[in-house]
């Protein structure tokens, strides 16, 4: 059963505790997750300049465990795709119902779960208890690597 709620930009579920998620559902959260991917990088390849001459930048950082964290590009970013280095993108833990949300995207200031728009870059959250969602942003666990690309 598809969940009660979804996220604003890429229609992700968002499942409360009395939602069934079915393999089906995360299959297309899953597709939805690889064709944004795809086109960040596809993006990335053609070094694509916005009208104001805007460029990309690849980069990682390292978790630090905390609340938030601020990602500091020296610049707004138009696009930003964030992930934990050979971590699933998403995964579910069928015994407490969880998702744990190891990737974000943020578009035009507007993020999914866990990123959000800054001044001068972007901000990840990974909050220290499950959100009452039922999906949890895990954007800067401790030791952990991330790489993100952002488009200015």
């Amino acid at each position: 059963m598809a969940s009660s709620d979804k996220t604003e930009n890429l229609k992700l579920n968002l499942w409360k505790g009395t939602d069934k998620p079915e393999r089906e559902d995360f299959n297309n959260d899953n597709l939805a997750l690889d064709k944004a991917i795809s086109l960040v990088w596809k993006l990335a390849e053609k070094k694509v300049e916005s009208n104001d001459g805007g460029t990309f930048l690849v980069g990682e950082y390292i978790g630090d465990g905390f609340a938030t964290k601020i990602i500091d590009l020296g610049f707004a970013p138009r696009l930003v795709f964030v992930f934990c280095e050979g971590e699933p993108l998403l995964s579910f833990n069928d015994a407490t119902a969880d998702s744990a949300v190891k990737s974000g995207i943020l578009v035009e200031g507007k993020g999914s779960l866990g990123i959000a728009q800054e001044e001068r870059g972007f901000k990840v959250l990974c909050p220290p208890s499950a959100s009452p969602t039922g999906a949890t942003p895990l954007l800067n666990l401790k030791a952990k690597k991330y790489v993100y690309i952002a488009i200015k």
